[in-house]
């Protein structure tokens, strides 16, 4: 197995707080890829392992990913998370959910969103992209997204 090392870092802020965000080097366990990425918050570290088909696609989901905790996480919705002193994080959002902004119904959409997301990774990931697994987790991103829509058209920019 292939031992994995820092492939690349940001840092952004917190108010006061730097938070570092790590991206792991894509590994593969000879058929899939997975990306291993930390986010280093003032209460403690979250990491997660995202996969792909190759480490392409393994690199920019665990991107995705990283993108929506850092955009949800938050606990205030007076808080944001910024990136050279902008809310534009600089890395890209998850197709069709939630795109860079800063105020609305964050908090009840933030619980909503991250239940799932680790519904579908979790599910995804047990899986490993099988077909089944592939079908799988394009059902439940459709009945999210159909779902989201409904109640926060707002957060929506499709």
């Amino acid at each position: 197995m292939t031992q994995e090392r820092i492939y690349v870092e940001r840092s952004f802020t917190l108010d006061s707080d730097v938070i570092c965000c790590r991206f792991f080097q894509p590994i593969t366990d000879g058929q899939d890829y997975s990306c291993r990425f930390a986010i280093d918050w003032p209460d403690g570290t979250s990491e997660r392992t995202i996969w792909g088909v190759d480490g392409i696609q393994a690199l920019l989901l665990a991107m995705r990913a990283a993108h929506d905790e850092l955009r949800l996480r938050p606990s205030s919705s007076k808080m944001h998370v910024k990136w050279l002193d902008s809310e534009g994080l600089g890395l890209p959002p998850a197709s069709g959910t939630c795109s860079d902004w800063s105020s609305g119904n964050e908090a009840e959409y933030s619980a909503t969103f991250l239940n799932h997301l680790c519904r579908v990774v979790s599910e995804a990931e047990a899986a490993r992209y099988s077909k089944e697994g592939a079908d799988l987790l394009r059902r439940a991103e459709e009945l999210f997204r159909e779902e989201s829509k409904s109640r926060h058209p707002e957060l929506w920019n499709e």
